[in-house]
């Protein structure tokens, strides 16, 4: 990958795949119930911690903290989900479980996977993120 496609990714892509769940969760937060104020809460802080690791360890993906923080959102979707008997908190906390599973892949694997110049773990967090935010639209 050259220079400029590197700055094209880390200047656009990178803060739209923060950006993006940020506004959908502040859109749940004015638009949804007390189930949707509770899980937009969860996973915005969850996108700010992840994002504020970053940039404390200088790391891309410091992959043991975002290991704890996913795992306890993924907990407190299910928590939510079982609270307020409600299927996307469900279907939230079950793509957060392939979340853990893309995390103990990486874990275990030890080297990043790259695809034409692209960080295949980072690039799957970054979808899981945007598919949670989709999820929280529906």
């Amino acid at each position: 990958m050259t220079s400029e496609a590197r700055l094209v990714v880390n200047a656009i892509v990178v803060p739209l795949c923060t950006l993006t769940p940020l506004a959908v969760c502040l859109f749940a937060w004015f638009k949804g119930g007390p189930a949707e104020r509770l899980g937009s809460s969860l996973f915005s802080v969850s996108v700010l911690g992840t994002a504020l690791a970053e940039v404390v360890t200088g790391q891309g993906t410091p992959v043991m903290y975002e290991l704890f923080l996913d795992t306890g959102v993924a907990i407190g979707f299910l928590g939510l989900a079982i609270r307020y008997n409600n299927l996307w908190l469900g279907a939230a906390m079950i793509v957060k479980g392939v979340q853990l599973a893309i995390h103990a892949t990486h874990l275990t694997d030890g080297d990043d996977p790259y695809f034409l110049g692209f960080n295949l773990y980072a690039a799957g967090l970054n979808l899981i993120s945007l598919l949670i935010s989709f999820i929280m639209l529906g």
